[in-house]
């Protein structure tokens, strides 16, 4: 897998880099956490950890004060044109 990273890095499709900026722009997001890789299929992931809110109520769930995230994509093609499959980083969730 390539490691990609969240820099403005030109050798990167213009929807990858425009994924990757809108979510280093994103208040939630922790910016050194954002990453991108490819895998030889092609698939697409892009990494990042998401600060969360405190519950009102007792949750049902463990959430956690940040919560790592998972963006699965067909293929860099797809990132930014289709919805990916959100999948949280953690095995235990």
């Amino acid at each position: 897998m390539a490691d990609c990273g969240a820099s403005d890095n030109s050798a990167e499709p213009k929807n990858l880099r425009w994924e990757l900026l809108r979510l280093a722009n994103s208040p939630a997001v922790v910016l050194d956490s954002i990453v991108s890789q490819a895998e030889d299929d092609g698939t697409t992931w892009i990494r990042f950890d998401l600060q969360t809110d405190q519950a009102v109520g007792i949750p049902k769930n463990d959430i956690r004060n940040v919560e790592p995230i998972r963006l699965r994509y067909e293929s860099v093609a797809a990132v930014g044109l289709s919805a990916p499959a959100v999948l949280s980083g953690r095995e235990d969730f």
